[in-house]
């Protein structure tokens, strides 16, 4: 069975910390030859189940497949190593990447570089035109239907608009909530049957931020 390291966090609330902590949980139930490298933070075995126990006490596998779950410059260190396999996790929510990142997916050591979505892919693509980069993939981060299912349908019989962001900067927030908003209430009176519902993810914003301040 393939050895495989997995670099990421699993102890935060953050899209990459849940992603990668369902994933190395998948991994484990159909191989339990994973190492896990993450951040701990105080007391954190009181916050890990057996399985993640055992994988971040077991030791890295030498010739393993290295998969890290972060930003590109995080990749760095782990392309530092020279190793075998490397896979890297590449999520991007805006139309174009950064440009600095030309030098690190053309690294030789990079196998493949898995991206969720057709929209980060073409991120990439609008960025650099002639990258020459290793395979792309795009994978789905898929659901857990225990977590996500289809509830009861809404009584309401207004149409509804629905956005699941971040919003700690106010009009300089990355996420475009700001945006939302404005072009919603510039869109839209009062007499209007339309609804907006905004899930503002806290693990974005601040220690002391306030939402009714914003």
């Amino acid at each position: 069975m393939t050895e495989i390291n997995v670099y990421g966090s699993i102890f935060e609330q953050s899209g990459y910390a849940s992603h990668t902590r369902q994933l190395v949980n998948a991994f484990y139930k159909l191989n339990p030859q994973i190492y896990l490298d993450c951040p701990k933070p105080q007391d954190w075995i009181r916050y890990a189940s057996t399985a993640e126990m055992n994988m971040i006490n077991s030791q890295p596998y030498k010739n393993g497949t290295d998969i890290v779950i972060n930003l590109p410059p995080y990749w760095l260190y782990n392309l530092s190593n020279k190793p075998k396999n490397f896979i890297g996790w590449c999520v991007w929510e805006g139309t174009n990447v950064p440009k600095s990142w030309e030098s690190i997916f053309s690294n030789i050591y990079i196998k493949h570089i898995i991206c969720p979505s057709n929209h980060t892919l073409s991120a990439v693509k609008n960025t650099f035109k002639t990258l020459l980069a290793p395979q792309f993939h795009v994978i789905s981060h898929g659901i857990n239907p225990f977590i996500f299912k289809p509830l009861k349908p809404l009584k309401s019989k207004a149409f509804t608009f629905i956005a699941n962001k971040g919003w700690a900067a106010g009009i300089n927030d990355r996420g475009g909530i700001q945006w939302l908003l404005k072009a919603f209430c510039e869109e839209f009176r009062n007499d209007k049957n339309v609804e907006l519902h905004l899930k503002i993810n806290m693990s974005y914003c601040p220690p002391g931020w306030s939402l009714p301040n914003e």
